[in-house]
């Protein structure tokens, strides 16, 4: 372990703008507080040193605070140097912060712990530490923090032997459960890491699948679906739309048999892996096609956020 956060720490010295060092300031100025990388950011660095390869084109960064998220971006904002750019957006429910620096994106959260009271339900949310903060997340290889002011990893999900394996891994049996749009985060790296699911994570989704969706109430022969899951598998079918391959993605869920995620009723197929590739070549709607051979376009439309324009008389 110790030769992983040599490597991370000398890594990290090199973030622009002297991050690192000014996070090192604000610990020293807060004695108690404690900061770590987590991530994306940390898991591609441990995929390049142990795989040997010289690619990294992180998308942002992310930190977690045992404190205050906001005051941590403030203090940055004003003592960093050299910058054209340092914008600030909070985001209270969750206290997180996103922080843009000439582009470069920082996501700043304070650590906490969600406790899910239903199948689908936005989660309750409790102050934590960066340890309980790791528990909440999708998959081991992005729960795996460098913390600053120890120069320690926190690997909890055995993280960095599922990078050495190639594997895709999900933290805890009720993950999926409590949050369907995990299996869509888990066949986007799977796409872009070409790594494969574990076992245990496939049976795992594929038995929970096999009861979706579930339904919250039903009013006026009508189907509600849990609060927050449309908007959560929209969310994540967006950011897939923009930076991964959406059609190799829903080829992954086809071969996991767990697409019945998207629409039990897609027939996966050339022909269907065609248009796909053509609306989004002529920039067209991409998660309309979803609904493809549907049976119940407004049940699906419901559970994917596709909410219908109300035309002005």
């Amino acid at each position: 372990m110790e030769k992983y956060e040599l490597y991370l720490y000398k890594e990290l010295l090199n973030i622009p703008f002297k991050l690192f060092s000014l996070m090192d300031d604000y610990i020293e100025l807060n004695r108690k507080v404690k900061i770590a990388f987590v991530g994306g950011y940390i898991r591609d660095l441990l995929i390049n040193k142990i795989h040997k390869l010289n690619s990294f084109n992180p998308i942002d960064l992310d930190i977690v605070i045992e404190g205050s998220a906001i005051s941590l971006a403030k203090f940055i904002k004003k003592n960093i140097k050299d910058v054209e750019i340092c914008l600030i957006k909070e985001f209270e429910i969750y206290n997180t912060v996103e922080l843009n620096i000439n582009n470069l994106k920082i996501d700043i959260a304070s650590a906490r712990e969600e406790i899910y009271e239903a199948p689908g339900f936005n989660p309750i949310v409790r102050k934590s530490t960066i340890m309980q903060d790791l528990k909440r997340r999708d998959i081991s290889i992005n729960a795996i923090a460098f913390e600053i002011s120890t120069r320690q990893i926190y690997d909890l999900f055995k993280g960095i032997n599922h990078i050495k394996k190639k594997e895709i891994h999900l933290l805890h049996k009720n993950s999926i459960r409590d949050d369907p749009s995990r299996l869509l985060r888990c066949a986007k790296y799977s796409s872009r890491l070409n790594f494969e699911i574990t076992k245990s994570s496939l049976v795992q989704a594929q038995q929970t699948i096999n009861s979706w969706p579930w339904i919250h109430e039903c009013k006026k022969n009508r189907f509600i679906f849990p609060p927050g899951i449309s908007i959560r598998i929209r969310m994540e079918l967006s950011e897939i739309k923009k930076f991964d391959n959406l059609s190799k993605i829903i080829s992954i869920l086809n071969k996991w048999e767990v697409i019945a995620l998207l629409n039990k009723d897609i027939k996966i197929n050339k022909k269907f892996t065609r248009g796909l590739n053509w609306i989004k070549k002529l920039d067209g709607k991409e998660i309309l096609y979803l609904i493809k051979d549907s049976k119940s376009n407004e049940i699906l439309c419901e559970r994917l956020y596709i909410i219908k324009k109300i035309e002005k008389k």
